[in-house]
């Protein structure tokens, strides 16, 4: 039965690649396939019947998308006839003559004007003319003799949308009005399909039987629909184009029509067009008849594995078979098969040998179906050898690839239709680039496939104008290549290559070096095309770094250590081995051959290769000689992207027996090639570029891979979960090289060390730990064994004696308490008022900074009339403020929510979030539970602010100034951190401190707090801070042990002030991992000079370390980790630059995208005066 139906098309550009959205759009049902592999703009199709909400199909392409829908529709109403119910076949064949008016309508709602695109779809029917809006199907209205349809619409649809709102409110109503903005356009087509209608007359208890075995009878057509795709269905858009091959599709296209039913075969290399060809015949085909839908002469494509997927007893696939063969014959349809060779495999079992093939062949000797394939040359090859009978039945139509000046005009072609299809435009440098990538790059693929793909998937992805950089980004992303060898006019140096590579490999100058030759040749592209990048051998004893050459050098080139290739050569010692690694016939997939075909840019490492068969020689000359591997299956694979390493140990006993690992180091490496010359055939070893002995790593380069093992220890899913953080205390880590020095083991023993002295003792301490605390792993040495210990880290306690006045608190009472304050505080400044008298130029410091405090008491004590005066005269508190004092800008920051002097416990909260920089986003834009739009209570606490600052400078305590030292310790790798925080403190003076200065006698005036910044490198005409102490092996030991930055401060009562900010500052980097940053505060003395309480303590932590005694537990001793005070975040702008979140002591947290102010945080920690404490 042939069915005829209109079909609503909906379009829309759309950007979110999320499979939630999608599901959101159009239902479950949507394929990943659609979306579009960046999130950028691309065009969705969506097709559905008119009448009916349902089956819905969508596509990228209207071709497939209609297609879907046609199967939904067929399996649907085919399912209903069989049933009976012809009612509901009846209803979805209705299909009068209509017309779809695009309206832009007007409608005046009650609270708002709504101006919109209405489709409106016009019909007559029973002599009555209809109309109805495809997004409301259920509301149609009748056009009587003379109506407008534009103002009757209106007039509808008006007076829908107002009963809407007013029955169910503004939510319902925006709901309602969705579907009219959410698809850019909308017309209507129609399709054309047959179905089956014969009903299914048998009984249910005869249904019933028919489960229990295969006596229920198979359907051809069904299982064709089921099985296969019909690319008659896939007209226009879904088909592609064959340009410039007009005598080749006439010629094919011949055969497919033909009397005799001759099989043709479509025979060229990879991507050359083959599967165009077929298409382009399908277009004509359909094109001529006008209809994509027929009933007869159709071209489906089957694939092998299809054919038998879904079966459950034996003989169930050739039933399947047979009837799909079956109806074939008896409707001239055309198989299609992109995979001859797979027949042969499809439907193989331990107890059948029949395949799909054996089936197929006698329908094909006897001209019953008609069969189109396609194949490579080298799989015709291996089809050839298999069964010449079947290969010899085939037509060929050989393909080859086009001549380089009609290349050029064919991509054009391929463009404008892609712009066509896609919302893009390509610039002019886009096809030289293509062009210039696939030609060094794909040189296993053939024009113009290679392309042509390249140039779709640009489409795809890329809305707007797609030029070079968007190029060289797509191929990026698909090889790993870095753009530096992508892009040609991108300089690289070969200082830095080595400088990258030295990153990750401890000594082996000779091995760095040829593989930094290695880039610098692929880079200069001057390497041989016909060869891999490289054929390299490492030769060494175990454990000196060569596996990890060959990841670093993965990593470099292709962006990955996924992107090595790794195969123990110990594991392929039988006579199979060649043919486990390049496959058989019945195993055609090769663990090597199918490992580079999914992945041609990557490092090939054959681990040691003396093991191997010699049959795996043998394809190594092949691989050296053309970079190229033929599989069983005929399939090649290139192997010219590719770097291709051997690992050996040959010659390593015969060099340790005569010459030691101490000896002479050419002497060695002669050593080594006169193995390697013993070992391999002549034609194997010349086809070598490089032969590379690596030398035995001495203790120092053993005590750098103890680092770099230590530390990716701490990258461990436990101690990552935990936020362990790594502190490696003096003599830990040469106690960790002496016991993992093994020069005939390398690399290998070090790492046993670190497990069975590291890991496994920290194991017990971290278990017994809670995991909302971030925890510093401290190793330090004790005699002869290592003591780890785990200390968490705690949230500071806020200072009681800083909790300013609650929101809810009576502002009189307050006001009334302050200004008691500043009385006390006004006559202990009379009281202490420095003696002498007062010379014009001559003012001495004490005296100065004895009229800047009057001067702010008085200036406070006006603040506190005028608030008062201002509460009297019921003040508006939108008003500006009217006096002098400089306000803290509290827009900037709130506080926390606070419970019996505990905060809310941040610092668990954050470390228990997925993403610890999105939670502390989420806490800034909070809102607080002081954060109020009351500027009478903004400036109270203004007032209590400045009070704490008077009451930290109460005359009592003296005018004399103070000299302070403040060291600031972290971790190896957190000297970034430590200069953030060291600048955020240096902020709060202007002048530098001559840190060599002992005696105290130079008087300062001006800033508060002076201070100069002492690096733990140098840094212009900053001197390091261990040039502050005495040439000698404890200068060099505390250099080498202690990450400092020394940070010297004078002024008045400079060390009650920075003692505020002692304690632990955690950074949350921008990889969401912690890094503390610990400071303390010394006091010096007149007597003393800074480098003399620096030495003082240094020493005195000198003897703690080197207590034979376990450490005590808490913050007792010289750099103890103390609580945590504040935590900081990377900057969204700028991975370098730390924002302060939270300040624990203090209670304060910023808001917004501002940052906690250190000097305000700190004056937020000073006790107010006794008057206003609570």
């Amino acid at each position: 039965m042939r069915v005829e139906l209109p079909v609503l098309v909906e379009s829309q550009k759309v950007r979110d690649d999320t499979r939630a959205v999608w599901d959101g759009l159009f239902g479950s049902s949507f394929t990943a396939s659609a979306v579009s592999d960046q999130g950028v703009a691309s065009r969705v199709f969506r097709v559905r019947p008119l009448f009916f909400e349902g089956p819905v199909a969508q596509d990228r392409e209207l071709g497939r998308a209609k297609s879907k829908l046609v199967g939904l529709l067929a399996k649907q109403l085919s399912t209903e006839a069989k049933a009976g119910n012809h009612r509901e076949v009846v209803r979805y064949t209705f299909s009068p003559d209509l017309k779809l008016h695009q309206l832009k309508l007007r409608l005046d709602l009650r609270r708002q004007t709504l101006s919109a695109r209405f489709p409106v779809a016009v019909f007559e029917h029973l002599a009555r003319r209809l109309a109805f809006s495809p997004q409301l199907p259920e509301l149609w209205f009748e056009l009587c003799r003379g109506q407008q349809l534009e103002a009757r619409a209106a007039e509808v649809y008006s007076e829908h949308f107002r009963k809407i709102e007013r029955r169910d409110g503004e939510g319902e109503l925006q709901l309602a009005l969705q579907p009219f903005t959410r698809f850019q356009e909308v017309w209507l087509e129609y399709v054309e399909f047959n179905i089956d209608a014969a009903q299914d007359l048998r009984t249910r208890q005869d249904r019933f039987l028919a489960l229990l075995g295969p006596a229920e009878k198979v359907e051809g057509a069904t299982e064709l629909a089921r099985v296969g795709t019909c690319l008659d269905h896939l007209y226009p858009d879904g088909l592609r184009r064959f340009f410039d091959g007009e005598a080749l599709v006439a010629e094919l296209d011949r055969l497919l029509r033909g009397k005799e039913r001759v099989p043709a075969m479509v025979l060229g290399p990879r991507l050359v067009g083959k599967t165009a060809l077929v298409h382009e015949a399908v277009f004509q085909r359909v094109a001529r008849r006008r209809s994509p839908f027929a009933r007869k002469s159709n071209v489906w494509q089957l694939a092998p594995q299809r054919l038998i997927s879904g079966m459950m007893y034996v003989g169930q696939w050739e039933e399947r078979l047979l009837a799909i063969l079956k109806t074939a014959r008896r409707r001239d349809h055309v198989l299609y098969f992109d995979d001859v060779l797979g027949l042969y495999h499809a439907g193989l079992t331990s107890n059948s040998n029949l395949s799909v093939a054996d089936v197929l062949k006698p329908y094909v000797e006897r001209g019953d179906v008609r069969i189109v394939a396609e194949m490579t040359p080298e799989a015709w090859r291996v089809f050839r050898e298999r069964d010449r009978g079947f290969a010899d039945l085939f037509q060929v139509l050989p393909l080859e690839e086009p001549p380089p000046e009609d290349l050029l005009p064919l991509l054009l072609r391929v463009v404008r239709e892609l712009e066509r299809k896609h919302p893009c435009r390509f610039e002019i440098d886009v096809l030289p680039t293509v062009l210039e990538l696939t030609r060094r790059y794909q040189r296993d693929l053939a024009n113009p496939g290679k392309c042509a793909v390249v140039l779709e998937q640009l489409g795809r992805k890329h809305s707007g104008s797609i030029g070079r950089e968007q190029v060289l980004e797509d191929f990026r992303g698909r090889t790993g290549l870095d753009g530096r060898f992508l892009n040609r006019y991108q300089c690289l140096k070969r200082r830095e290559v080595v400088e990258d590579l030295r990153k990750s490999i401890v000594g082996q100058a000779s091995a760095v070096d040829a593989m930094a030759d290695v880039v610098m040749v692929a880079k200069a592209r001057l390497n041989d095309p016909q060869k891999p990048l490289a054929s390299m051998l490492f030769l060494g004893p175990t454990g000196v770094g060569k596996t990890q050459c060959a990841k670093t050098l993965a990593r470099y080139l292709f962006g990955t250590e996924d992107r090595l290739l790794r195969f123990d050569m110990n594991e392929f010692v039988s006579a199979d081995s060649a043919a486990r690694l390049v496959g058989a016939f019945d195993r055609p997939d090769g663990l090597l051959t199918s490992a580079v075909r999914q992945q041609p840019f990557a490092v090939v490492l054959l681990d040691e290769i003396e093991k191997a068969h010699p049959n795996v020689f043998d394809l190594l000359l092949q691989i050296f000689g053309d970079a190229r591997l033929s599989d069983a299956l005929g399939r090649t694979v290139d192997f010219s992207n590719a770097i291709v390493i051997l690992t050996s140990n040959l010659g390593t006993r015969e060099a340790a027996a005569q010459v030691g690992f101490s000896g002479d180091r050419h002497l060695r490496h002669d050593v080594y090639l006169r193995a390697v010359r013993d070992f391999f055939r002549p034609e194997l070893f010349n086809r070598l570029d490089r032969i590379i002995p690596f030398d035995a790593l001495s203790r120092e380069e053993l005590g750098r891979i103890a680092r770099k093992t230590l530390a990716e220890v701490f990258t461990r899913e436990g101690f990552v979960r935990r936020h362990c953080m790594l502190e490696l205390l003096p003599g830990a880590e040469d106690w960790v090289v002496d016991r993992g020095y093994e020069p005939s083991l390398g690399a290998r023993a070090m790492k046993r060390a670190v497990e069975d002295h590291v890991v496994r003792p920290l194991a017990v301490e971290v278990a017994a730990l809670p995991k909302d605390r971030p925890v510093v792993v401290s190793l330090r040495r004790r005699g002869d064994r290592l003591s780890p210990k785990a200390v968490a880290l705690e949230e500071a306690e806020r200072t009681p004696e800083a909790a300013r006045p609650e929101a809810t608190a009576d502002l009189e009472s307050v006001l009334r308490r302050a200004r008691t304050a500043l009385d006390r505080l006004d006559q202990e400044a009379v009281e202490h008022r420095p003696a002498g008298q007062l010379a014009v130029g001559a003012v001495r410091p004490e005296q100065e900074l004895y009229f800047h405090y009057k001067e702010a008491i008085a200036e406070v004590r006006s603040e506190v009339e005028a608030l008062r005066e201002r509460l009297r005269t019921r003040w508006d508190r939108h008003d500006p403020p009217t006096i002098a004092p400089k306000q803290p800008d509290f827009a900037r920051w709130r506080t926390l929510e606070w419970s019996k002097g505990h905060s809310r416990q941040v610092l668990k909260e954050a470390l228990a979030a997925e993403d610890i920089h999105a939670y502390l986003a989420e806490l800034i834009a909070q809102p607080g539970p002081e954060a109020s739009t009351d500027a009478a209570r903004d400036r109270l606490r203004s007032v209590c602010e400045w009070l704490a600052w008077l009451e930290a400078f109460r005359p009592a305590h003296g005018w004399k100034h103070q000299r302070a030292l403040v060291l600031l310790r972290g971790l190896r790798e957190s000297e970034s951190e430590r200069n953030a925080l060291a600048l955020e403190l240096g902020r709060c003076g202007s002048r530098p401190v001559d840190l060599h200065d002992a005696d105290g006698s130079d008087d300062r005036s001006g800033s508060f707090v002076l201070c100069t910044l002492l690096r733990s490198q140098r840094h212009g005409d900053t001197p390091a801070w261990w040039e502050l102490l005495a040439e000698g092996p404890l200068r060099d030991r505390f250099r080498q042990d202690l990450d400092l930055t020394v940070m010297g401060f004078e002024g008045v009562r400079a060390e009650f002030i920075l003692s505020q900010t002692a304690g632990t500052y955690l950074f949350a980097d921008p990889h969401g991992r912690m890094q503390p940053v610990q400071v303390e505060v010394l006091p010096v003395e007149n007597h003393a000079g800074y480098t003399g309480v620096l030495l003082e303590h240094l020493l005195k932590y000198d003897r703690m370390t080197a207590a034979a005694g376990e450490e005590p537990q808490g913050p007792t001793g010289p750099f103890s980790w103390s609580p945590v005070v504040a935590l900081y975040a990377a900057s969204p702008q700028s991975e370098t630059v730390y924002r302060r979140v939270v300040d624990f002591r203090s209670g304060l947290r910023a808001v917004k995208q501002g940052s906690l102010d250190a000097w305000a945080a700190m004056i937020a920690t000073l006790p107010l005066p006794i008057e206003l404490r609570e």
